[in-house]
């Protein structure tokens, strides 16, 4: 269960409204519904880092996604680069409940007026 962080101020929550409402569709259901679906890209042995790369995109919102595993199948590293627009960089509050809870609004509501 998620924990629960402080809730958003009545102005951070219209802000996350304005930036859920600028979000592509694509993004929105990655961000609050679905969670991304990504798709192996490549597979390679680095030998100086000792490990597996793994390139991967999301089928749905095209962000990339990188990982290297060890020798042993552990991760190491991953590292994701989005696409322009995912990224809530000035919007405070998205990680909340509250804030989560307004962005799965939004796709709701797009998706019943489709």
């Amino acid at each position: 269960m998620a924990t629960r962080r402080h809730a958003p101020s009545p102005g951070d929550l219209a802000d996350i409204e304005e930036f859920a409402a600028g979000l592509s569709s694509s993004h929105l259901e990655c961000r609050a519904v679905t969670g991304h679906n990504f798709r192996r890209l490549s597979v390679r042995w680095l030998e100086d880092d000792k490990a597996h790369e793994i390139r991967m995109r999301c089928r749905q919102c095209g962000a990339n996604r990188l990982v290297l595993i060890d020798a042993m199948g552990y991760p190491v590293r991953s590292a994701y680069k989005y696409k322009k627009g995912y990224l809530a960089k000035k919007v405070k509050g998205t990680a909340t409940q509250d804030g989560r809870a307004l962005l799965r609004l939004e796709a709701m509501t797009r998706a019943e007026n489709r």
